[in-house]
């Protein structure tokens, strides 16, 4: 009786040892990665990248190895964009961020999308693939029209052949910090150099007399920075900014997202045949700036608002025009704050340190060269700037 008792319970816990393995192979079998929807833009000179994030319906109990593939809208594309080799989910973990970035070697010229997918791995079934949007951060090259064609036949009778400078060139800016500001803001670097790509076409200002081209995006190569320095001055100053409930009422009404808002920046310049150039103007305070047009999605929503609810503490709130608010400083204006002082002249009268240089731009056979003061509104005096942009002949 005993033995039959053994023999019963022993083939329970077989039993009950195959159901546990079963469950665990099922556990495994029926696991599944999903990639989470990328919201951002990346441009062809990130190399830094957008974060992607992937995640199994279940957690592993081994590390899952998964080797991403990459498809190109087209073959441009697959020269230019990369990501890590393999992504690794580590076991007790549901999910893990990977980078998709710029190799900063080649550019593209029209906007699309890539589409990040995982090769077939055992145990783990496939997801939809996450498509990510991707364009030249100089913006798109553009055919000239009938008539800009004219004027350039104009401009290369005069001395200027503007074809050569049409289209995506390598663009490299150094930019030098005051001590100050160093410290402050950007980690104790003395300087920063940022390579990347930009696309020069003709503006549609132009005319027989008036040689004008625009840098459609990443003007003077410094998109990225001027990103950076503005969100340092206004959403990412916990020290004062964020401390105006004005300022956090109005990222409220814009409803703000730092990881969908995008910044675009454009500058015209004037080519003068005697090899300057001019890409100043002066603003509505006739202070002399740099002349960049800033294309920011959440100044943009901003300016679709007719009314603004000002928030008075104690003596309770007033309704006064969006337009009102602005002229108070409550504003998301990219121009409110970079480029902050004239720089026809030493405004900071040395300052911290003496970086102040006259603004000049010239160009000739091989390239453009720009240099230039530049501050911003928490700036403790001008940081310098050299710009080349490299033309291939």
């Amino acid at each position: 009786m005993k033995k039959i008792l053994f023999a019963l319970m022993g083939l329970c816990t077989l039993a009950f040892t195959a159901c546990d393995s079963d469950d665990d192979n099922k556990s495994e079998l029926s696991n599944r990665w999903s990639i989470d929807e990328v919201t951002q833009t990346l441009y062809d000179s990130d190399t830094e990248g957008v974060s992607v994030t992937v995640r199994l319906a279940m957690t592993p109990n081994k590390d899952v190895v998964l080797e991403p593939v990459i498809t190109y809208g087209n073959d441009a594309m697959n020269k230019v964009f990369e990501t890590e080799q393999f992504v690794t989910i580590p076991a007790g973990q549901k999910s893990t961020t990977f980078k998709v970035c710029a190799n900063g070697l080649e550019s593209i010229q029209q906007s699309g999308y890539i589409s990040i997918t995982f090769k077939e791995v055992a145990g783990v079934k496939a997801g939809q693939a996450a498509f990510i949007y991707v364009a030249p951060m100089g913006g798109e090259v553009q055919t000239p029209t009938a008539e800009q064609q004219e004027m350039m036949a104009t401009w290369k009778d005069n001395g200027f052949d503007a074809e050569k400078y049409l289209g995506v060139h390598k663009v490299s800016t150094t930019i030098t910090f005051n001590d100050d500001d160093k410290e402050l803001y950007f980690g104790g670097q003395q300087s920063m150099e940022y390579n990347g790509f930009v696309t020069i076409n003709v503006s549609p200002n132009a005319t027989e007399d008036d040689i004008c081209l625009v840098m459609s995006g990443n003007a003077l190569g410094m998109q990225s920075f001027l990103y950076k320095t503005f969100k340092l001055n206004t959403v990412e100053d916990e020290d004062y900014w964020l401390q105006n409930v004005h300022n956090t009422d109005l990222l409220k009404q814009v409803n703000y997202n730092a990881a969908t808002e995008t910044f675009n920046v454009a500058l015209e310049i004037h080519v003068n045949l005697d090899g300057s150039i001019i890409f100043t103007k002066l603003n509505e305070e006739d202070k002399e700036i740099v002349a960049f047009e800033y294309d920011y999605s959440a100044w943009n929503r901003q300016q679709t608002f007719d009314t603004f609810l000002l928030d008075n503490g104690d003596a309770g709130e007033e309704e006064i025009s969006m337009e009102e608010a602005i002229e108070q400083g409550i504003t998301l204006n990219p121009a409110a704050c970079l480029g902050y002082s004239d720089i026809s002249y030493d405004a900071w009268d040395g300052g911290v340190t003496s970086l102040y240089v006259t603004p000049a731009g010239s160009w000739n056979s091989t390239g453009l060269d720009f240099v230039f003061p530049f501050d911003f509104s928490l700036a403790s005096g001008y940081e310098k700037v050299s710009v080349r942009i490299s033309i291939d002949d």
